[in-house]
């Protein structure tokens, strides 16, 4: 039986633990910019449940992290950044 040929498969990435914070900063922009399929009007919690579905944000011990806690730090980011939030409502 011959070998098969070509490269061979290096290890796979099934999820990220350390410094989501670069990851999360790179989909808000493309958020804030109208790049993904939803507008920004809709809200942080609308790309931290899109992340959340992901299922790549996990702790070190395995456990997914919430959505609570991506939008907080999507939040977080947007406090940080040059944009605005993009709703600006304020409550009654």
């Amino acid at each position: 039986m011959k070998a098969k040929r070509g490269p061979k498969p290096g290890a796979t990435i099934t999820r990220i633990i350390d410094r989501r914070d670069i990851i999360e900063k790179a989909f808000l922009e493309l958020y804030m910019i109208n790049c993904l399929d939803a507008s920004p009007e809709n809200g942080l919690a609308t790309l931290a449940r899109f992340l959340y579905r992901r299922e790549k944000f996990q702790q070190k011990n395995g456990k997914r992290i919430s959505a609570s806690t991506i939008r907080q730090d999507l939040i977080e980011l947007l406090k940080e950044s040059k944009y605005t939030n993009p709703r600006n409502r304020k409550r009654k």
